[in-house]
């Protein structure tokens, strides 16, 4: 499962460390995880590292302030300098997200969080217009639990993590699950991680090296699981492909061409 941790911008000295611990994407934060006191210090800071290190990071920033009104201040300073990495929280609904795609020409790579209901709902007909400018979707659940008034639970968020994994499946967007607050109760943590995966997200937050030890240490599937894998590659390695596979039995289970997906990513975590 691919990682995607958040290093709070004052603390991009621990950057290339974090990046040794095999993390997938590393997003350094200058929106919720800092004071506003201190973004435009560490702006100058971040714009000042060796830009071959911080280039390859995502920046989540601040685009609508507290009145909800506009700031492209760091936005617009990021870009001048050629960064096109960001993650857009806030967003009330698609036009706040073509507004900041009309402050530049450069090719961006976005990871889109929704954590407005209006945004949300657009997605299910302005994703066809802009899932070529998203490289990620991801629910910002406790933003989103918030402005409904309601309490933060895997039962509360069950639908929502799951229409914010067809989006992205309908549209070959990287899904990302939610961001979890376990950071020292490895037993709630690790099930929110099986529950994110089993229901086939391709990543999931990480907020603290705890949560990304737990990730690497996890077996997602068992040595049954894989090998089962093994034996479907084999049987479509003997047939030439999957354009001449047809139905076989292994283990008293019927195997068919969709279950090749299933083998390969069985393989790939296995292996990880």
């Amino acid at each position: 499962m691919q990682t995607f941790f958040f290093i709070p911008a004052n603390r991009i000295d621990k950057l290339l460390r974090i990046r040794e611990k095999g993390v997938t994407e590393i997003i350094i934060d200058l929106e919720d995880a800092v004071k506003d006191s201190e973004k435009a210090g560490l702006l100058e800071q971040i714009l000042k590292y060796p830009k071959e290190d911080i280039r390859k990071c995502f920046f989540r920033i601040p685009i609508i302030d507290s009145k909800g009104c506009f700031d492209f201040e760091i936005f617009d300073r990021l870009l001048e300098n050629g960064f096109t990495r960001f993650v857009f929280p806030k967003m009330a609904g698609f036009k706040d997200f073509e507004a900041c795609l009309k402050r530049t020409k450069l090719k961006l790579e976005v990871i889109l969080l929704v954590e407005t209901p209006r945004l949300y709902i657009e997605c299910f007909t302005q994703l066809s217009i802009y899932h070529q400018q998203i490289y990620g979707l991801a629910l910002g659940s406790h933003d989103f639990i918030a402005a409904i008034q309601a309490k933060h639970t895997l039962q509360n968020l069950e639908v929502l993590r799951q229409q914010i994994l067809y989006f992205s499946r309908a549209y070959d967007i990287i899904s990302i699950d939610i961001a979890s607050m376990y950071i020292k109760d490895e037993e709630n943590f690790r099930e929110e991680l099986m529950d994110g995966f089993d229901k086939g997200y391709d990543g999931k937050f990480i907020i603290h090296p705890n949560q990304l030890e737990i990730v690497n240490k996890t077996k997602f599937y068992s040595e049954n699981d894989y090998t089962w894998a093994l034996n479907v590659q084999e049987k479509l390695n003997e047939r030439g492909g999957e354009n001449e596979f047809d139905p076989i039995l292994i283990d008293n289970q019927v195997v068919e061409k969709p279950h090749i997906k299933l083998a390969k990513r069985i393989i790939n975590e296995f292996r990880r």
